[in-house]
C-alpha cells in the first residue's frame, strides 16, 4: 500500500509531503521503522553520526556524516567510495546504525566508514539516472560479448557507480 501520489523529486518524496517519513512505506522501497525515534539520548551521549544507504540491488553500507547534515529517510546522497563518487538512498540513520552495526558484529570505528560528500543535486540525480538508463545496454554488450568469446557465464544486472567512473558486472559462473 503507498500514496496515490508518491514520487520523488531531489530525492525527496513529492506527494505526501512526508520528508521522506512517508507514513504508509510507499516512498522506500525497503522501508525501516524507527522505533527509537521518540526516545531522548542521554545527556552526555552524542547522536551516532553513521547512516546507512541503500544502492542497486538491495545493497546496503555504511557512510559517516561529519558535517551533521539534517538527513531524512529516502533523501539521495552523494558519498565517497575508492575511485570517486557514488549516489545512495538513506535507509537508517541514528541509533539504529549503531545496533545494526553491532548485529553485523563489525567493530569499526564511524572514523572508519566512509563519508557522506553532499545532498544530491539535481545535476547528481540528473547524471545517475542517465547512468542508470544505461545499464540495460551495457548489460546486452555483456551477453553478446561471452556468447560471441563462448564464456560459459551469464550476467544479470549491471551498476554503475554515481560519477560514471566504475561500473560493477554481475554473473554467475560454474567455474
Amino acid at each position: 500500500m503507498s500514496c496515490s501520489s508518491c514520487g520523488k523529486s531531489n530525492g525527496l518524496p513529492r506527494g505526501c509531503k512526508g520528508n521522506g517519513q512517508c507514513g504508509v512505506d510507499g516512498c522506500s522501497t525497503y522501508p525501516v521503522f524507527d522505533w527509537l525515534a521518540n526516545m531522548s539520548l542521554p545527556a552526555d551521549q552524542e547522536a551516532f553520526n553513521v547512516v546507512e544507504l541503500r544502492f542497486k540491488n538491495g545493497r546496503k553500507e555504511f557512510f559517516r556524516n561529519d558535517e551533521k547534515l539534517p538527513l531524512t529517510l529516502g533523501e539521495a546522497l552523494v558519498v565517497e567510495v575508492d575511485s570517486g563518487y557514488d549516489v545512495g538512498t538513506l535507509s537508517m540513520s541514528g541509533e539504529l546504525v549503531r545496533l545494526q552495526i553491532r548485529k553485523q558484529q563489525q567493530t569499526h570505528r564511524s572514523d572508519d566508514f566512509p563519508k557522506i560528500l553532499r545532498k544530491a543535486s539535481e545535476d547528481d540525480m540528473r547524471l545517475w539516472e542517465q547512468l542508470r538508463d544505461k545499464e540495460d545496454e551495457a548489460l546486452l554488450k555483456a551477453r553478446e560479448v561471452a556468447q560471441r568469446l563462448d564464456l560459459k557465464m551469464k550476467f544479470s544486472d549491471v551498476e554503475f557507480q554515481g560519477d560514471g567512473q566504475k561500473g560493477t558486472f554481475y554473473y554467475t559462473a560454474d567455474q
